[in-house]
């Protein structure tokens, strides 16, 4: 009995999903979950950019969720045995900031449907995706700025216009190179270590490629993002510890998340193969 190839496509072999030169039969639930994927990824995207351009205390957020428990539960803390501990902890804290990108939060989703593309589609798809939702985030500034060059209407309040164009800023535009490239960089050693494994024979399965194409496309984000936005308008030192805590904030946040990724991939690949 022949093995059903995992892909939506009549050729099972990643290579000629990468050919531009080669025609890709797509089943119509197939071609609507890529277009909701896509969708997804491209408003993620923009909410991260936004996102990213607030900047927060980490330290201060810890100091803020302890002194919230202190607050709702005063005597119970102050009874357990690490209570004076914990006070002590908060003092310590005070002095500490540590500058974190809003986008964080929303970051990991990208690279989430970025697997599930590239497990799911091909190399090839999940580089158009990326491509295309690139252009989208260029498009939105460009539009916002040829908006911006209009002349005011008089006594037009456009006060809202001016605070939502003035979020095109430098984090802005960091945020959406360093997605661009971190997701090629995804897209391409997730293909090579499915492609490694099968000429090895070696089937670690999703979870491994999703878990190390990431390790490697959060240091390529982590990186040029940190660069963009903030080399030489915060101290080296706090540059540092801000771009070391982005890149293993990440990385964790997909982790916790790649048990349910892993359920996805699996449901929409035998879903899309019971097609075939």
């Amino acid at each position: 009995m022949s093995k059903k190839p995992n892909s939506i496509y009549s050729d099972p072999q990643p290579e000629s999903l990468n050919n531009p030169n080669t025609q890709l039969p797509m089943s119509l639930k197939s071609a609507i979950y890529l277009m909701v994927m896509a969708s997804i990824m491209g408003g993620a995207i923009i909410a991260a950019n936004l996102t990213a351009i607030k900047i927060w205390d980490l330290f201060a957020l810890i100091r803020n969720f302890l002194t919230w428990l202190y607050d709702i539960q005063p005597a119970f803390m102050q009874n357990l045995p690490s209570g004076n501990r914990l006070t002590s902890l908060i003092s310590k804290l005070d002095p500490l900031s540590l500058a974190v990108d809003g986008g964080i939060i929303v970051f990991p989703i990208t690279y989430i449907l970025g697997d599930l593309l590239s497990e799911i589609y091909g190399k090839r798809i999940a580089n158009i995706v990326a491509n295309c939702n690139f252009a989208l985030g260029l498009g939105f500034c460009a539009i916002l700025w040829i908006v911006s060059l209009l002349p005011n209407y008089a006594n037009a309040d456009n006060s809202t216009f001016v605070a939502i164009s003035s979020m095109v800023s430098r984090i802005f535009i960091a945020s959406l190179i360093s997605f661009w490239l971190s997701q090629r960089a995804n897209n391409h050693l997730f293909a090579a270590l499915r492609k490694q494994e099968k000429s090895s024979y070696q089937h670690r399965g999703f979870a491994f490629r999703a878990f190390f194409s990431s390790v490697a496309a959060h240091f390529v984000d982590s990186f040029i993002f940190e660069t963009i936005a903030f080399i030489g308008r915060i101290p080296l030192g706090e540059f540092i510890s801000q771009a070391i805590f982005a890149y293993f904030a990440g990385i964790a946040l997909e982790t916790i998340l790649l048990p349910i990724t892993k359920r996805l991939a699996n449901s929409l690949s035998e879903k899309l193969e019971s097609q075939t």
